[in-house]
């Protein structure tokens, strides 16, 4: 959707106060977005509308809204709001964005824009026929997973630790699809994508998904799955599952000429870590002279990396922490702790 443009920038200034109102304040709105709002100077939290009466209620006490509404269309139409954050279910943005874009509310809209292309551009080119208004599309979920990732992803690629990347794979499981989240921490990793394939199926299935928890709510069980060509010409898969079970946790899994490494996100109850490993070689001789020749299988020097703390341990105190054994003479291998 469309960015800020100069014109706003000089509104927004002379503005002293921002009047905010939120419908759909869930779990990721209470966890991150709303409590630093509250340390936002010039934020004022007018009005909030959420699933129910009592919820909306219990919202406003605990982050200060000055009220609570039954309804969405109460927080649109309100005469003391400037801005609106839209934080519902997908499926309901096609219905609520537009109202509040055609009321001259700003509007920042949570996880994906909407169900289907089509709607999507339709509220963008009614974003766009109003150039005075700031709308937003806020990524939540899948960029949030691997920021403090990003560093340590970053030094391994520039590092040419898996040389030329060939194929990509990144698996997730959160309560909704959200493409777009993951799909921008590809591109800021791997570049622009081409070529892209999408592939949704839906089980009819009873019982507890992954992502199916107290406070939650229904939770479709479904797999999700878009490939994609890089224009470096390695391919990148996207799988998204709400049936994997508990023990499933995000990961970005790296495949190149040189070397793997698998990034895993950290989580509430496991700190985020890395896992890899380098081809290496074996020397030997032949008429008196020595020469490398490429072990593809038995030579892999492996890696855990535990933080964004790029102090390297010697060959063999890595063995030891990580764990892993591997015959022949290997390439390197590193743990990467904190402290």
């Amino acid at each position: 959707m469309p960015d800020v443009s100069a014109s706003r920038t000089v509104e927004t200034m002379t503005q002293p106060t921002v009047r905010l109102g939120y419908i759909g304040a869930g779990a990721y709105s209470r966890r991150v977005l709303l409590p630093n709002l509250r340390k936002v100077s010039g934020v004022e939290l007018v009005a909030v509308a959420n699933s129910s009466q009592e919820t909306s209620d219990a919202v406003a006490k605990e982050f200060g809204f000055a009220r609570s509404v039954a309804d969405w269309r109460e927080v649109v139409g309100a005469d003391d709001i400037d801005a609106i954050v839209v934080g519902t279910r997908t499926e309901a943005h096609y219905e609520m964005i537009p109202p509040a874009l055609e009321a001259g509310r700003h509007v920042l809209s949570m996880n994906a824009l909407c169900r289907n292309a089509a709607q999507a551009r339709e509220l963008t080119a009614k974003a766009a026929a109003r150039p005075n208004l700031v709308a937003l599309v806020y990524p939540a979920g899948g960029a949030a997973y691997f920021l403090r990732e990003d560093a340590m992803m970053r030094h391994l690629l520039d590092d040419g630790y898996v040389g030329t990347v060939l194929q990509v794979a990144d698996y997730w499981y959160a309560p909704f699809f959200g493409l777009g989240s993951m799909f921008e921490v590809g591109s800021r990793w791997f570049g622009q994508h081409t070529r892209i394939f999408g592939y949704r199926r839906s089980y009819n299935v009873q019982g507890a998904t992954v992502a199916a928890r107290a406070g939650r709510g229904e939770v479709r069980p479904e797999t999700n799955i878009a490939i994609a060509e890089l224009a470096s010409g390695a391919i990148i898969t996207y799988q998204h599952s709400t049936v994997a079970g508990e023990t499933a946790r995000p990961r970005w899994e790296i495949v190149g000429s040189d070397g793997y490494v698998v990034a895993y996100a950290g989580a509430r109850n496991a700190p985020a870590s890395f896992f890899g490993a380098r081809r290496g070689s074996r020397r030997g001789s032949k008429r008196g002279s020595r020469r490398s020749q490429p072990l593809w299988k038995s030579t892999w020097a492996h890696c855990c990396v535990r933080s964004s703390d790029f102090t390297r341990q010697p060959v063999r105190e890595a063995t030891a922490n990580t764990g892993w054994r591997s015959s022949g003479s290997c390439g390197e291998s590193f743990t990467i702790r904190s402290n």
